[in-house]
């Protein structure tokens, strides 16, 4: 694979606390000069988003809650239908980890079902967090994230730790085919893209402080 290849199949996020707006203009730039598929930023910065990437190949994303999925399920259907309202064409979501660890399954399904009925047709991934969870918690997530509706599953914020190449091969197994794979989460090398990709995954995730790093070494090779 080329850093081509992987832009085209990168959702690019810069949502650390604090980005400023030049440093989003900045990024967005990089962004459309290596044809990313996706940027994704703090939610106050959609219209400017959306208005950067006209005519451009790469589309706006967006979040729509806190990083724990535990905002209330009208609060997080509401913010996506507004996010996408403002030209996001793209949203992902967390599910709610409180529910699931919890047992509360029938929850968190009506909560990705909300989100998903709010946007319609706009794709939406669904965020599990795999890092955290036992592989028996992982299928589970998987069937349920399958049931509310959503597009993608993805496996993780980055915030409670790697993606590894276990997690995606359990998660493809589950899957077999029925939504699509987004990996997020200590994404760092070229072989960790490749052997991601082999097995299954179609979008990722990866932070602006590494990605452009990521994306040189693809092409070094």
């Amino acid at each position: 694979m080329t850093g081509h290849d992987l832009a085209r199949m990168l959702d690019g996020t810069i949502t650390a606390t604090g980005v400023t707006q030049e440093e989003l203009r900045i990024f967005l730039q990089e962004a459309v000069q290596r044809d990313f598929y996706s940027v994704i930023s703090a939610r106050c910065y959609i219209p400017e988003i959306v208005e950067t990437l006209k005519g451009s190949n790469t589309i706006p994303g967006s979040g729509c809650c806190l990083s724990s999925g535990a905002d209330a399920t009208h609060i997080k259907a509401y913010a996506s239908a507004y996010n996408v309202s403002l030209g996001a064409q793209e949203v992902d979501i967390v599910m709610n980890i409180n529910y699931f660890k919890s047992g509360m399954y029938k929850e968190v399904v009506q909560d990705i079902r909300s989100v998903k009925d709010s946007i319609g047709r706009i794709p939406l991934k669904c965020i599990i967090e795999a890092s955290i969870l036992t592989d028996d918690e992982i299928r589970t997530a998987c069937e349920l994230v399958v049931e509310g509706g959503a597009d993608f599953l993805k496996t993780g914020t980055g915030d409670e730790g790697p993606t590894t190449l276990h997690h995606i091969d359990l998660i493809a197994k589950v899957l077999k085919g029925r939504i699509k794979i987004k990996a997020a989460g200590g994404i760092r090398t070229p072989e960790i893209v490749e052997q991601f990709a082999n097995a299954g995954v179609e979008r990722f995730g990866i932070s602006h402080r590494s990605v452009f790093r990521l994306l040189d070494a693809m092409d070094a090779r």
